[in-house]
């Protein structure tokens, strides 16, 4: 493709986007390099090279200035951090863009959101035990419900999806989040931003407004796990997420950031972590042996994984699709009617079995422990 006009840069961005939706890509990465600007598409969890083109400094920065445009970028800040949101009218899908200086320009990526997404729990790729553990918590008047996992493991649609259970018009539900990905109906969203907006100030706001459920997008600091624990406590049911590698981990996680361990528990009705894991592609899975000995170290058995070899169907990745693997705590009632926290399945032991099932590769697997 000719890239010699601005015209010319605005059809090679509109003819990317489009191919990143026929690939099923979550994200797009437009990185630059000496003479050179890079594209990746993320899809089922794992970079792929898309196209690279060569141009003179003058179209590098053409390229860099239409892409701005494109993305809805303030063209009047200059080598700063950006972010920003954007549609394409013959998509089905908003692109929530981010920009942040490097040295050799401006890399951006854009992250695809799906236009009017139905969100509904029945749906959601959970076990039916899992379902009605989070479906009992979700009827509590009161309590946190906190879900954790690695960036992009979807946290955050978990959340989306367990606001469609409840009543949102006999109830007043209200999200705080950084950013908001999906406009949905009857639920009052508020955007922090960085600088002159935190979680923790919509937080108190919102308790002066008779609020029944609040869902906050990320406890990430002291002061918003305990304005989230206080609001839990008192009358409401909040919804959260948390960096912390497993559900019992969140325990340590909100310790960490200031919130008495016998508090927390005594308003836990909810907690779980999960991962999205790349699956073999089922068109080229073969067996792999030279993976024995590291599934023998994590495992301790001498199961014969299997790996995808790449082909067509993949884009010679070995990749196809992904799985979500999903562990949780409640708080529940013993023999002798006291609460205690009671552990369900865990990432290990369903990553283990996937692997055995030749579902997933031994390094994927391995890595959620």
């Amino acid at each position: 493709m000719d890239l010699s006009t601005s015209r010319a840069f605005e059809e090679y961005f509109n003819h990317m986007l489009h191919k990143a939706v026929e690939s099923g890509a979550s994200d797009v990465h437009i990185e630059p390099f000496p003479g050179v600007f890079q594209i990746k598409f993320r899809v089922d969890g794992v970079l792929r090279f898309f196209d690279k083109q060569i141009l003179d400094t003058k179209r590098l920065e053409r390229f860099a200035e239409v892409t701005r445009k494109m993305c809805g970028f303030d063209m009047g800040k200059d080598g700063k951090p950006l972010d920003a949101r954007f549609s394409i009218p013959s998509l089905p899908y908003d692109f929530r863009s981010s920009l942040c200086p490097t040295m050799y320009g401006e890399k951006i990526v854009l992250r695809l959101l799906q236009k009017n997404k139905a969100f509904d729990l029945r749906t959601y790729p959970l076990r039916d035990d899992a379902k009605a553990c989070l479906g009992r918590a979700l009827n509590r008047s009161q309590g946190m419900i906190i879900v954790s996992g690695p960036t992009g493991s979807g946290k955050t649609t978990l959340l989306y999806n367990a606001l469609s259970v409840i009543d949102r018009i006999a109830n007043n539900v209200h999200s705080i989040e950084d950013p908001i990905e999906y406009s949905l109906p009857n639920l009052g969203q508020t955007q922090v931003t960085h600088g002159s907006l935190s979680f923790a100030e919509v937080l108190r706001s919102l308790m002066r407004q008779d609020p029944d459920v609040i869902l906050v997008g990320e406890i990430r600091d002291e002061e918003t796990a305990r304005s989230a624990i206080h609001a839990s406590c008192t009358g409401h049911l909040v919804l959260s997420t948390v960096h912390a590698n497993s559900a019992a981990e969140i325990v340590e996680r909100m310790e960490g950031l200031g919130v008495k361990r016998d508090l927390f528990l005594a308003n836990l009705a909810f907690a779980s972590a999960q991962r999205l894991v790349s699956k073999n592609c089922p068109h080229c899975t073969e067996d792999d042996p030279d993976s024995i000995p590291l599934v023998r170290a994590v495992f301790g058995d001498d199961a014969i994984p299997k790996r995808g070899r790449g082909c067509e169907h993949c884009g010679n990745s070995g990749i196809k699709g992904m799985v979500l693997l999903f562990e949780w705590l409640t708080r529940e009632r013993d023999g002798s009617g006291n609460k205690v926290i009671k552990p369900h399945d865990s990432l290990l032991n369903q990553s283990r079995y996937y692997m055995r099932e030749g579902v997933i590769n031994a390094e994927n697997a391995c890595g959620t422990d």
